[in-house]
């Protein structure tokens, strides 16, 4: 495995807690860090521990103007159900709402 850089002070930490802690950085370029990933971890020895690891990530999710209107609907019929009402209930009465905030949205943006 390579050995990580151990510069600057953030770097040396994300290094430090890939080894030993299996800690995932989050920084540009991490390469280093992610080939070095729970090396001094005992659990973890002899393991394709690669295999553990993403090389490539998805592509970000393109979204609508309306998305927000959408998932904070849905969020509201989650809780709905949450709280004991019936699933296709709180669906319907959140599609009602979100088309309702929608047209609002696109009345008042002309």
């Amino acid at each position: 495995m390579e050995k990580c850089a151990l510069t600057p002070h953030g770097r040396r930490y994300a290094c430090k807690a890939a080894e030993h802690l299996g800690l995932l950085p989050a920084l540009n370029n991490a390469e280093k860090l992610i080939g070095s990933f729970g090396k001094n971890i005992p659990n973890f020895a002899n393991k394709n521990v690669k295999a553990l690891l993403f090389p490539k990530t998805a592509a970000i999710q393109n979204t609508h103007r309306f998305y927000g209107i959408a998932a904070s609907e849905m969020s509201n019929a989650l809780n709905d159900y949450l709280a004991g009402k019936d699933a296709n209930s709180a669906l319907r009465e959140a599609s009602e709402r979100a088309d309702k905030r929608v047209a609002e949205a696109q009345s008042g943006a002309k």
